[in-house]
């Protein structure tokens, strides 16, 4: 059995300065779509040992509370939120409003190996710093689909190391950061708290798609054959069924979203070359796995999921303009319940 994680902060991290101009992307719904849409996460929980006396997740959190804001410079979006539009009723935005991303630290009294042992870690995985009694720790990160994508989240976990590295390494910097926990407060003042099963990601199975194009621009029919035939290719690969629908999101080129449901019955089969072209793509190949925050310490496991609560599968087909993952990416994630 897990133990409680004992919280020991909870802040906002906005980005460094205020984004301006803001951003704003349309999300196109069709009629048959309901408001689970807004509860589709990405999660990424990755983990760290203690390399020496001056690393720990404390110091860790320290400075990236310092180091999330530069990197949110980059990637405005995430620090955004997702509202109605004024336009239609049918559609929302995301707009890069500043509101910022919520950065929690947790302490458990397990060491980081003990962690890895037991059989329920992946219902105790979630997005918070924690702190394990080693000096271990992991660094979880979880956002709405709508906002980001598994190649936008890899993107950004990218930059966010770079820009960690960059600051810690330098020499005028000082050795402990500003916002070091336990020289601000006392432990005593944590709560203790159980991991959302919202968060669980024994709930689906995800399988990913790459698709080399130099366009990457698809019509809408050619989308839905495509995605058709990642659906019945991840299908086999799981050894799982689906059901006669499922939900589509489509990024453009411009990052304009569309969510529609997608009978299986009715799409015409895929033309073709299609098949020979496309790849499976393991989620570590995205880059978190060569995320390091320090020179030394690299990372020891990688977890990752989509947390649906769909009844149908959840499609999404990405253009990717990123050097390890270019082209058109579909991900395709398939509730458990429907395993054969």
């Amino acid at each position: 059995m897990v133990p409680k994680l004992q919280l020991e902060s909870a802040v906002t991290m906005v980005p460094a300065t205020p984004t301006a101009p803001r951003q704003t992307r349309k999300v196109l719904v069709s009629d048959k779509v309901g408001p689970e849409i807004l509860k589709q996460r990405v999660h990424v929980v990755m983990y760290y040992n203690k390399v020496n006396e001056d690393d720990s997740g404390w110091m860790f959190t320290g400075w990236s509370k310092e180091t999330v804001g530069r990197a949110l410079l980059e990637h405005p979006m995430l620090a955004g939120r997702i509202r109605r539009s004024q336009e239609s009723d049918k559609e929302f935005e995301l707009v890069s409003n500043d509101c910022g991303v919520r950065f929690i630290e947790a302490k458990v009294d397990i060491s980081l190996a003990e962690f890895m042992e037991l059989n329920e870690k992946e219902d105790a995985e979630s997005e918070l710093v924690t702190n394990f009694k080693c000096g271990g720790y992991s660094v979880g990160l979880s956002c709405s689909l709508l906002l980001a994508d598994p190649i936008v989240i890899a993107s950004f976990i990218k930059t966010w190391a770079s820009i960690h590295n960059n600051m810690t390494s330098n020499i005028e910097v000082p050795k402990v950061p500003l916002f070091y926990l336990p020289n601000l407060a006392k432990t005593s003042t944590s709560s203790s708290f159980n991991v959302s099963s919202d968060a669980c990601k024994n709930l689906c199975q995800t399988v990913m798609f790459n698709m080399a194009a130099k366009d990457v621009e698809l019509e809408d029919e050619m989308r839905k054959r495509l995605a058709l035939l990642c659906v019945e290719k991840a299908v086999g690969k799981i050894s799982t069924k689906m059901g006669s629908k499922f939900h589509l999101f489509t990024k453009e080129v411009n990052e304009e979203l569309k969510v529609e449901i997608c009978p299986k019955v009715g799409l015409l089969r895929s033309p073709l070359g299609l098949i020979n072209e496309l790849n499976y793509v393991e989620w570590p190949n995205l880059g978190a796995k060569d995320a390091t925050f320090g020179a030394e310490n690299k990372l020891i496991h990688l977890s990752y999921w989509i947390g649906s609560a769909l009844d149908e599968g959840l499609v999404m087909v990405i253009p990717s303009s990123l050097e390890s993952i270019s082209g058109i990416n579909v991900v395709v994630t398939i509730p458990k319940e429907k395993h054969v």
